[in-house]
């Protein structure tokens, strides 16, 4: 399902991708190319916003940001407790087939589940972590170079474990529970 282009935001709009990316029809295929230009030549790409405010359209968001992500597999979400990164990373493992049950890792740090074609998936919660010797105890940062996909929840908990390249999404709500999925392939 592709989400209606007026459903994103890229700024700045006057930046040479920004435009390429603002005069295409699919919208998704535009983000997506965009940044695997940034990624291939080490750019850090703009960051871009997407809203919504039905749990409805959650499948849709998290299609698009796997599109957007293209190749990335290490995504850190930033946002405030409660504001829904264990919800979009649920809706991100149906998007990828996960046929595991999906839930907060908070007491087991991390989460292993699978596909449908036996590929991992590792959900991490650092909440709770005490300092970074915990999550390098957990073996972090062999999780991170497996290649598989690694949803890290409260990952500026352990900023200096972070890898050169990944996918920083953050999130956060108005008033009115419009939420704001900003993104960023670093």
């Amino acid at each position: 399902m592709r989400l209606p282009s007026n459903r994103f935001s890229i700024r700045p709009a006057g930046h040479k991708l920004g435009s390429l990316i603002s005069r295409s029809t699919n919208t998704e295929h535009a983000r997506s190319a965009a940044h695997r230009f940034s990624y291939l030549y080490g750019l850090t790409f703009l960051p871009v916003t997407t809203t919504f405010a039905q749990l409805n359209e959650l499948d849709a968001v998290a299609q698009a940001l796997i599109n957007e992500a293209a190749n990335q597999h290490v995504w850190l979400f930033e946002g405030d407790m409660g504001v829904g990164k264990t919800t979009l990373i649920k809706a991100l493992c149906r998007a990828v087939g996960v046929v595991s049950v999906v839930q907060s890792p908070t007491y087991g740090l991390v989460n292993e589940y699978s596909t449908k074609t036996g590929e991992s998936v590792y959900h991490f919660d650092c909440y709770r972590l005490r300092n970074e010797a915990e999550a390098m105890d957990i073996g972090l940062e062999e999780y991170l170079d497996s290649g598989a996909y690694c949803f890290v929840e409260w990952p500026e908990r352990i900023e200096s474990l972070w890898p050169t390249h990944y996918y920083h999404v953050s999130l956060s709500a108005d008033q009115a529970g419009i939420r704001m999925v900003t993104t960023q392939l670093k």
